[in-house]
């Protein structure tokens, strides 16, 4: 069975699939950023000769860590909802 490919459809909607991976690029590189940023912060914090900053950071990181990511984004998506942002 044989079916031929038409790409008619898709090429019509070619400037709205561009604009939808620049806006997943761009959101991609600034997540990233703000991740390198969080995770220097927190390692010069953790390392650092504050003992109160050194076990919040720890702590952080062992909620982070040891929570499923669809459990956090819950938190996030509800928690911020019901705060009214």
């Amino acid at each position: 069975m044989h079916q031929p490919l038409d790409f008619a459809a898709p090429l019509a909607y070619a400037r709205d699939f561009l604009a939808g991976a620049a806006t997943t690029l761009g959101l991609s590189l600034a997540a990233t950023g703000f991740g390198f940023l969080l995770g220097v912060v927190c390692a010069v914090l953790r390392t650092g000769r504050n003992p109160a900053a050194a076990r919040a950071v720890a702590c952080y990181v062992e909620a982070i860590r040891n929570t499923p990511l669809l459990v956090q984004l819950f938190i996030i998506y509800f928690g911020l909802a019901s705060l009214g942002l």
